[in-house]
């Protein structure tokens, strides 16, 4: 079984505001692939992603800077097993890994309020 997903947090009062500090690791490092299968008869490969976030909060107002997939790791965010078929493909199907891309590495500024 994968251990939890880590997250860590520092946090600092900064000239009367929290300033803070994130990594999150999404998927934490698997020593073997999940099975997408019973009895495990297809593997999803592992994967992990690195995400960091720089935060200031003033008041009720936060501004955060985020860096998604900070190493810029290839690899799947979800992986399935099941038949389908493509055109020019045999008229049952053919069984495949079937996933979705992890989004490349990406920056984003966020401004919030309330709560």
């Amino acid at each position: 079984m994968a251990a939890a997903p880590d997250f860590r947090t520092g946090a600092a009062i900064v000239a009367g505001a929290v300033a803070w500090v994130a990594v999150r690791v999404a998927g934490a490092p698997v020593t073997a692939a999940l099975p997408l299968l019973d009895m495990a008869r297809r593997r999803a490969s592992a994967s992990s992603l690195v995400n960091v976030e720089v935060g200031y909060r003033l008041g009720s107002a936060r501004i955060a800077l985020s860096l998604l997939n900070a190493l810029d790791e290839v690899s799947s965010d979800i992986q399935y097993f099941y038949e389908s078929r493509l055109s020019g493909e045999p008229a049952g199907g053919v069984e495949d890994v079937h996933f979705h891309p992890a989004e490349p590495r990406q920056l984003r500024f966020r401004v919030s309020w309330g709560m």
